[in-house]
């Protein structure tokens, strides 16, 4: 199954909780990761069918630049964002 779109984040710049809209129709199951500049995963979240919205606390995170990554059925969805405090 595919992904129908792609990745909606808010807000970009986030310092506590970052809110992502998942494509829809979500067909999952899948796995949020989100990874840093070097490739790291520094947070891991599975998502499964019908979920439309995840919340992500990104508050022990360092600042500074991120990928959000959305793996389900051998597609994969990017999205950037930044922590900042």
């Amino acid at each position: 199954s595919g992904l129908a779109g792609a990745l909606q984040i808010n807000p970009n710049v986030v310092s506590e909780v970052l809110h992502v809209q998942l494509p829809a129709p979500f067909a999952g199951p899948g796995e949020l990761f989100v990874m840093d500049l070097l490739g790291r995963t520094v947070c891991k979240n599975s998502v499964t069918l019908g979920d439309q919205m995840i919340s992500i606390n990104v508050h022990a995170l360092p600042q500074g630049s991120y990928s959000l990554v959305l793996r389900s059925g051998g597609s994969i969805s990017v999205a950037r964002f930044v922590v900042q405090r």
